[in-house]
């Protein structure tokens, strides 16, 4: 299964976060999957990456040109280069049987909203789990059922997704 992957970019980070992006990519690749993600070599991206290649793993970046000059990037399995964050993303999605939504900023949450919402309009049934990890989410699950309560999306909307709290969870779905 390839499992893309989104989540933060920085390393200022509290270490839970890092040390279950570490978990992540050490149990995609014990379960033999692949990792799809942004390529980048720092926060939660880097980390499931190295630990996955650590532990055998196959991992797929795909990056924007414009990310090279920067010295943001990890060594792959196999890299991708785009022109621009949108090709980016598309590739991701193309290349991935499933989404995994990690803790992470901006970047991370438009890239879920996104996911979510060819979902919903029916332009993949692939599934898309956020990981719950040390209950960063909640808020934005909150806002969501307001959302629903307040007849802006439906319950239909909230099954679009699932939630884990753990990584061992996020697997035990997957399976």
């Amino acid at each position: 299964m390839r499992i893309c992957m989104y989540g933060a970019s920085s390393d200022d980070i509290a270490e839970i976060y890092m040390e279950k992006a570490r978990e992540f990519g050490r149990t995609l690749a014990e379960n033999k999957h692949t990792l799809v993600y942004g390529g980048g070599k720092f926060g939660i991206m880097g980390a499931a990456a190295r630990s996955a290649l650590a532990n055998g793993g196959n991992v797929i970046g795909i990056a924007p040109c414009f990310f090279k000059k920067n010295e943001l990037l990890n060594n792959c399995s196999e890299f991708f280069y785009t022109q621009t964050m949108c090709e980016r993303k598309r590739l991701m999605e193309n290349k991935s049987d499933v989404f995994v939504v990690m803790p992470g900023g901006i970047g991370t949450l438009e890239e879920f909203f996104e996911i979510l919402s060819l979902k919903q309009l029916m332009q993949h049934n692939k599934p898309i789990v956020i990981a719950n990890i040390n209950e960063y989410f909640e808020l934005l699950l909150a806002m969501l059922q307001k959302a629903k309560d307040e007849k802006f999306l439906s319950e239909e909307h909230l099954q679009l997704f699932s939630v884990c709290r753990s990584v061992d969870e996020i697997f035990k779905l997957l399976e």
